[in-house]
C-alpha cells in the first residue's frame, strides 16, 4: 500500500513539475516577444532618425551642387565673378550631349529674367530666353533654384565687352519621398 501511495504522489507530483515548467516556458515566450516588440520600436525610432538625417544631407547636397555648378569652369564667366554664367558657354553646352553622364544631377535649365519675357522661347535661338542644358528624363525630382549673373562677351567697334542680364538656375535631383 505504501508503493500505490507512492506512485500517486510521483505522478500528481510530476503533473505539477510539467505545469510549472509549462509556465515558466510560456513566461520565457512572453518576455522574449515583450523585448522583441520593444526592440522593433526603437529601431523605427532610430529609422526615422536616419531618414530625416539623410534628407537634410540631400537637400545639402543639391544646394552644394547648385553653387558647384555656377562656379564650373565649363560655365563660369571669365572675369571670375562668383555667381555669374557664361552665356557663350551655356549655348554650347545647351548644344552638346557629350557630357550627360558627368552631371551628377537629374536636370539644369537656365531662364533668364531680366530683361522680362512674355514667353518661354529655347535657345538657340532669335531673343531666346531659356536654356536646357541638360535632363536625363527623371520624372519625380525636386527642383532648386538660384540667381545669377549672365553675361555675354560681345563685340562692339573691335572692342570687346561683357554684356549681362539677371538669370535664374534650376537644378532638379531627384526626389527621395518618392
Amino acid at each position: 500500500m505504501v508503493k500505490r501511495v507512492s506512485n500517486k504522489f510521483n505522478c500528481t507530483t510530476q503533473k505539477k513539475a510539467q505545469m510549472k515548467i509549462q509556465q515558466m516556458v510560456f513566461m520565457i515566450l512572453g518576455v522574449f516577444i515583450f523585448f522583441i516588440l520593444v526592440g522593433l520600436f526603437v529601431l523605427n525610432v532610430q529609422l526615422r532618425g536616419i531618414r530625416g538625417t539623410a534628407e537634410e544631407l540631400r537637400e545639402a547636397e543639391t544646394i552644394n551642387s547648385l553653387k558647384v555648378i555656377t562656379t564650373m569652369t565649363e560655365l563660369s564667366c571669365p572675369s571670375s565673378s562668383y555667381f555669374c554664367l557664361d552665356g557663350n558657354k551655356l549655348e554650347v553646352m545647351a548644344k552638346r550631349r557629350d557630357y550627360a553622364d558627368l552631371w551628377p544631377i537629374a536636370s539644369l535649365e537656365v531662364y533668364k529674367i531680366y530683361p522680362s519675357f512674355s514667353s518661354v522661347v529655347s535657345c538657340p535661338g532669335v531673343d531666346c530666353n531659356y536654356y536646357k542644358v541638360f535632363d536625363n528624363g527623371q520624372n519625380q525630382t525636386q527642383k532648386v533654384s538660384t540667381y545669377v549673373s549672365l553675361c555675354y562677351q560681345r563685340m562692339k567697334d573691335f572692342q570687346q565687352y561683357e554684356e549681362c542680364e539677371i538669370a535664374k538656375v534650376l537644378v532638379g535631383v531627384k526626389n527621395s519621398k518618392n
